[in-house]
């Protein structure tokens, strides 16, 4: 009788395994960001980046903004780190 492979061992070959815990904070953390900007006229908006070895940032996509505007945004949140990208 031949065995199944088993399911987690599958996953792992086929992508990246991602913890449920902390992608699900990774969104509680966007939510966050994004009500607590919402209301920012340079900010246009907040999404979680997925990188190909399982690490995730918080990308915050704004209009073009001034050094001082910049400094006024977090770079990290609930240890999670935070890129601003400028869509000129």
């Amino acid at each position: 009788m031949t065995r199944a492979p088993d399911a987690r061992s599958s996953r792992r070959t086929k992508g990246i395994l991602l913890d449920l815990r902390i992608y699900r904070r990774a969104l509680d953390t966007r939510d966050f960001i994004a009500r607590t900007l919402d209301r920012v006229p340079f900010v246009l908006g907040v999404r979680v980046r997925l990188f190909a070895d399982g690490t995730m940032h918080l990308v915050i996509a704004t209009t073009a903004i001034t050094p001082l505007q910049r400094a006024c945004l977090p770079n990290g949140v609930n240890a999670l780190p935070v890129s601003i990208e400028e869509q000129i």
